[in-house]
Order: C-alpha cells, then structure tokens, then sequence
C-alpha cells in the first residue's frame, strides 16, 4: 500500500520525519518531483514470474508479425 512519507535531506540522506511501515532493509526507489518525493513501486518477482512465462511460450506476440514486401525489399538499416 502507497505511503506518503515526510522526510528532511541533510547531509545526502534522507531523514524521516514521521516513522514508516517497512521492514528493516527494504530497498526503495524514489521519484523526486520538486520537494515531493514519490516511492516508484517494486515489481518484486518479476523476474522469476517472466522467466517460467518464456518457458510456456506465454511470452510471444498475441497477433504475430507480419513482414511485408516493402520491409523486405526496401527497408535499409
């Protein structure tokens, strides 16, 4: 669940102002617009979760692709 956290930079690190729900250690990534500071969620698993979809083939394109004459004959890289 999103968290509004209130914090001072000193020194380059960031104090909290007000005590926060995370574990000890939890990496967080921030969004800094202006003097709001926006956390970036983490999409923790995502890698273990795309690799077993690479491994069903749950991973390809639903429509397919289709090459055309004009990018096989006149396309140029």
């Amino acid at each position: 669940m999103p968290q509004i956290l209130r914090a001072t930079y000193r020194n380059g690190t960031f104090i909290l102002n007000n005590p926060c729900d995370l574990t000890e250690g939890t990496e967080v990534e921030l969004l800094i617009q202006s003097s709001y500071i926006t956390t970036v969620p983490r999409r923790i698993g995502w890698d273990e979760k795309l690799a077993i979809m690479a491994q069903k083939k749950d991973d390809q394109l639903l429509d397919g692709v289709s090459t055309t004459n004009w990018e096989i004959e006149e396309w140029q890289w």
